[in-house]
């Protein structure tokens, strides 16, 4: 995200030829990058729930569903096995 916010921050910024422009372009800046801030922060929330469950039927079943999709998209090689119930 940091990276993103600079390249656009940057974009923005030079463009700036007189400092009574910053207000406008800060606002522009919200307007570009709020709803993206915004869907990364729900992911990121989503995950804190996914990947932090405790262990029990609920954190198996995750583990489960996630062994399955990683071996129908091909990947983890076997091994991802061996961590599943650890």
């Amino acid at each position: 995200m940091a990276v993103e916010d600079a390249a656009v921050l940057g974009s923005l910024l030079v463009r700036l030829s007189h400092r009574t422009q910053l207000d406008t372009l800060l606002r522009a800046y919200q307007d570009i990058r709020y709803a993206r801030a915004r869907e990364t922060q729900l992911a990121a929330f989503a995950n804190h729930h996914i990947f932090h469950l405790e262990d029990g039927p609920a954190q198996r079943a995750r583990d489960e569903s996630m062994h399955a999709a990683m071996g129908a998209a091909g990947g983890g090689g076997g091994r991802e096995r061996e961590c599943v119930g650890r």
